[in-house]
C-alpha cells in the first residue's frame, strides 16, 4: 500500500458522517467548537487564543503584528488586483517593508494609521506608477489612501494645475478678498455665497 493510500485512510477515519473533521462538526458535537457554534481559537466571545487584545484574529492584526502583517495583505492583494487586471506581480514582502520605512506617507508626511479596518485617507496603500508595467520592485510605491485617491483620479499635469490653483486662491483669501479666479484669469465676486469666516 502506498504513502498516498495510508494517507488517505487516516484522513478519511478522521471525517465524521457530513464530510468534516470530527472535532470542527457542528452537528456531531465536535471539541473543537464552542457554545457558540464557532471554532475555539477564533471565538470572540470565548476568548479564544487566536483573537488579539484589539479583537481581531491575530494573524491578521495589523496592530499586534505592525507593518509585517501589512506587508503580506498588500502582497496577497496584489496579486487578486494582478491577476484581475493582467500584469504582471513580482512584488515581495521585503520590498514593501522597504517602501513602508518609518510608516510615514512621503507625499503627506502623516504616520499611517493601522488601526483602519477599511481603506481610510491616512491608511498606508500599494500603489503603481505605470499602471501597464504591474507591481514589480522599482514601480510600486506606499502612499496614504488620500495621496493614493489623488493620484490615482489625475495626471501629473492636472495635479499641479489643481494645485497652483488653489495656492492662488488660498493667496486670494488670505488678502481679504471674496472672489474665485476664473478661467482667463477673470474674477467672480463671492461675497453674497459665503463669509470669511466661513472658510
Amino acid at each position: 500500500m502506498t504513502a498516498a493510500a495510508v494517507s488517505a485512510i487516516v484522513t478519511n477515519r478522521k471525517k465524521c458522517p457530513h464530510g468534516r473533521r470530527r472535532h470542527q462538526c457542528k452537528e456531531c458535537g465536535g471539541s473543537g467548537i464552542c457554545e457558540h457554534g464557532r471554532e475555539r481559537p477564533v471565538c470572540k466571545e470565548c476568548g479564544g487564543s487566536s483573537i488579539c487584545s484589539h479583537n481581531r484574529r491575530r494573524s491578521a492584526c495589523k496592530e499586534c503584528g505592525g507593518f509585517l502583517i501589512l506587508a503580506k495583505n498588500m502582497v496577497h492583494a496584489a496579486k487578486k488586483r494582478a491577476r484581475k487586471q493582467h500584469v504582471a506581480c513580482t512584488i515581495t514582502v521585503d520590498d514593501i517593508i522597504e517602501l513602508i520605512g518609518e510608516g510615514v506617507c512621503p507625499i503627506r508626511g502623516v504616520r499611517y494609521d493601522l488601526s483602519l479596518s477599511v481603506v481610510g485617507d491616512d491608511s498606508a496603500t500599494l500603489e503603481k506608477f505605470y499602471p501597464n508595467l504591474g507591481y514589480v520592485a522599482g514601480n510600486c510605491f506606499v502612499i496614504s489612501g488620500l495621496a493614493n485617491k489623488i493620484k490615482t483620479s489625475a495626471t501629473t499635469e492636472q495635479v499641479r494645475r489643481v494645485a497652483d490653483w488653489m495656492e492662488r486662491q488660498e493667496r486670494i483669501w488670505d488678502e481679504g478678498y471674496l472672489y474665485l479666479e476664473t478661467d482667463a484669469g477673470r474674477r467672480r465676486d463671492c461675497s453674497p455665497l459665503f463669509s470669511k469666516q466661513s472658510i
